[in-house]
């Protein structure tokens, strides 16, 4: 769940909860200002559903409980962005309740590895963004974008291209990365009647210096899955991530689709497993009150 402040031209009228992005963002004539918050979990799983002993060469189970407060200032030529996430992984995330309690309303194979999942332990994480136009045209434009992230659920840098076609908004594009991988905002300008449908393309590139969905905890000892793992993750991954949207005054909707290089080294990964990349896509609603 997110929640987005209005719009403001002056960044002294950002709410209070941002006072940090008031200290961290630029301030200058022509940039419009918001802040975010969300609550949210991410959970992850091995292949193999029904083993319910530890599996040492696929993903680990692993559940993220987090809350996240940003502060974005932009316009339709350039953006910065700050966040800061504060939660917990391991049994205290719940995921395990969650996941099982889904399973079991839908009929889907019960998770019995859950006993097995990544140690409690608090997860801070810090993100900033940075995105550059490069192209402006009528049903197209192009930015290129900078990201880094430092906390021990994730320490990563990317950097990508991302474009949109069609009748679009002003701003740049959302990704709706899974919480926790990247920092969550709002960057859209209505330059129209709201109404829009276009298509985005992205092509990002990823290194990684620490993922705890790839590496297991950071911060506490002991965890077997941590220790004892013979899965090896790669360094960095490229992704393209595809994206259709159609967006109404008072609605949008948006669907996203991941394509990803080879997140683990394929010879490490376990037999049933369909293969090392991370493919999945998304679907978001949205709602302006």
């Amino acid at each position: 769940m997110q929640k987005a402040s209005a719009v403001f031209d002056d960044i002294d009228d950002l709410p209070a909860r941002a006072l940090f992005a008031r200290r961290l963002l630029p301030e200058r004539d022509g940039l419009l200002y918001r802040s975010m918050w969300a609550v949210g979990q991410n959970m992850g799983t091995p292949n193999d559903l029904l083993d319910p002993n530890i599996i040492l060469d696929d993903l680990p189970y692993m559940g993220l409980l987090a809350w996240t407060t940003s502060g974005i200032a932009y316009n339709d030529s350039e953006f910065t962005g700050f966040e800061f996430l504060f939660g917990v992984t391991g049994e205290a995330s719940l995921a395990d309740e969650i996941q099982t309690a889904v399973h079991k309303a839908t009929d889907s194979d019960e998770p019995m590895g859950w006993n097995h999942q990544i140690e409690n332990e608090p997860i801070i994480n810090f993100f900033y963004m940075k995105k550059r136009k490069l192209w402006r045209k009528p049903h197209f434009d192009g930015a290129v974008s900078f990201n880094v992230a430092v906390g021990n659920f994730a320490t990563l840098l990317d950097v990508g291209l991302e474009m949109r076609f069609g009748d679009m908004p002003g701003g740049f594009t959302y990704i709706p990365d899974p919480l926790g991988r990247n920092m969550i905002y709002d960057a859209t300008i209505d330059d129209g009647d709201g109404r829009y449908f276009y298509v985005s393309l992205i092509f990002r590139a990823t290194g990684f210096a620490h993922a705890l969905w790839l590496d297991g905890n950071l911060l506490v000892d002991d965890n077997q899955w941590t220790e004892q793992h013979t899965i090896e993750a790669e360094d960095g991954i490229g992704s393209a991530i595809l994206g259709v949207h159609y967006v109404r005054p008072r609605w949008g909707i948006h669907f996203n689709f991941w394509f990803t290089s080879d997140t683990h080294k394929p010879e490490t990964v376990e037999p049933s497993a369909e293969d090392a990349t991370n493919d999945f896509g998304t679907i978001m609603f949205e709602w302006r009150f």
